[in-house]
């Protein structure tokens, strides 16, 4: 099927199927998505149970009133929206939130600028959602805004940025009250009990070309920060962190090992020496303790850029 253009594709394959309820569609890369055309029939009612639409391909970008209109005429509420969102304005995120927030299970909002408030609300307001990715969110807004309701929420993607000012291309501790806003946001995952994915590593962006103040503050890896509020948590299988400057030790592996007990791939990255370069660096015999515990270390991949995973531990 890869032969065939996207115009048809949807009019050979996916207009002969009038009872459809689930769309995954893979685009070929570089033969275009016809989306004024999809928009156009699903607004017709071509397929009128549809409530669940993933396209998974890059440069997929549906304009602010297809979105709009999509959104406004569906027969029914949409359980799952995984594209890239990046034509959402006000008015359609307002429509989202009004007539989908009881039924929406996924959605995909990394490829929404400034989506963190968006995201908050997302996280109040849609009590079905199980999956769920965004870029960046901030720890004020996290902080400021009300408890999450998606208490069934199995995969979270997002980058939680501390919101706090860098001192120096080394930050070795947070004040007190850094530490308190950690738990705060710790508390709030740890109130996700159903959580298998928990990603704050793949949407992480930065500008590489400064080292100082520009560069974002993670949620630390830390146990005295909130990690050990996480303890029940005990259905997570994937952990990805940046661990920033903040050095993750052998008391942190511990606990895992001892709370996390289904935890099979610990990944983290996205850290620098001092002269710029990515470097690895996990003692042999830690690595040999996970790898008997069935957790893999493996190596990050974010935005196909490869990057190599760093874990520093205290001896």
């Amino acid at each position: 099927m890869a032969s065939l253009s996207g115009t048809d594709q949807l009019h050979l394959l996916i207009c002969q199927c009038p009872a459809l309820q689930t769309l995954l569609w893979r685009p070929t890369y570089g033969r275009g998505f016809p989306h004024a055309e999809f928009c156009a029939l699903y607004i017709e009612s071509k397929w009128p149970d549809l409530d669940s639409i993933t396209f998974k391909a890059a440069g997929i970008n549906i304009p602010e009133e297809s979105h709009f209109r999509l959104l406004q005429v569906a027969k029914q509420p949409f359980r799952v929206l995984d594209y890239h969102l990046s034509g959402l304005g006000p008015r359609t995120l307002e429509l989202l939130m009004d007539q989908h927030f009881a039924t929406m299970q996924s959605i995909d909002l990394c490829y929404l600028g400034n989506a963190g408030k968006w995201a908050i609300k997302v996280l109040t307001s849609f009590p079905r959602l199980e999956r769920f990715s965004a870029e960046t969110i901030f720890a004020s807004h996290i902080l400021e805004g009300e408890p999450w309701v998606c208490h069934g929420l199995k995969e979270l993607t997002v980058f939680i940025d501390m919101d706090v000012v860098e001192r120096g291309q080394f930050r070795n501790q947070l004040s007190a009250k850094e530490i308190q806003q950690c738990r705060g946001i710790y508390r709030q995952l740890a109130a996700l009990r159903e959580l298998r994915v928990l990603d704050m590593l793949s949407k992480f962006d930065t500008i590489w070309g400064s080292m100082g103040s520009a560069l974002k503050v993670p949620l630390p890896f830390c146990l005295d920060a909130g990690l050990e509020l996480m303890a029940g948590s005990v259905k997570l299988k994937k952990f990805k962190l940046w661990p920033g400057r903040e050095e993750v030790n052998e008391r942190e592996l511990a606990w895992i090992l001892e709370h996390w007990k289904q935890l099979r791939r610990l990944d983290g990255g996205w850290c620098c020496t001092a002269e710029g370069g990515f470097f690895l660096s996990l003692a042999g015999e830690q690595k040999k303790l996970l790898n008997k515990h069935g957790i893999n270390i493996t190596e990050d991949t974010s935005d196909d850029r490869a990057v190599e995973a760093r874990l520093r531990w205290n001896e």
